[in-house]
């Protein structure tokens, strides 16, 4: 059996399902971009819902202070919080979505290399060239 003298291509030496670098890199990245809009989104709602619920405590604790009745608090409480969590929920949606608009974070992950198996190949190669010698 002869023994096979071509170089091996430099993707023999990456992981297996690794990105290719003919489109599918661009297609992650972009998915990539828009898991992370996504998770910014969900966080500025969670963040707005937080900002809601301090609206309306402060202002049950604020009316606790006047003549105001409970009934009058809450429905205060509740304006001032919805107000709060509708703000937070429209910054957290620009924001998100400029993020997934600008091509700033599509920068192409490093491939993996398969160490191992480019030992062996190495180890292939000075085999070779020993016995060339």
């Amino acid at each position: 059996m002869a023994e096979d003298t071509a170089r091996p291509a430099p993707e023999d030496v990456k992981k297996h399902g690794a990105a290719s670098p003919a489109g599918g890199a661009s297609a992650l990245g972009a998915l990539r971009q828009a898991v992370r809009g996504l998770g910014e989104l969900l966080g500025g709602v969670a963040e707005a819902s937080a900002e809601g619920f301090r609206g309306f405590n402060a202002k049950l604790a604020s009316g606790a202070s006047t003549s105001a009745t409970m009934a009058e608090d809450v429905i205060d409480g509740l304006a001032e919080g919805n107000a709060r969590f509708l703000e937070g929920v429209a910054k957290a949606s620009r924001q998100a979505y400029d993020h997934m608009k600008t091509p700033g974070e599509q920068r192409r992950a490093p491939e993996a290399i398969d160490y191992e198996r480019l030992a062996r190949l190495v180890a292939v190669e000075l085999k070779k060239t020993d016995k060339n010698h």
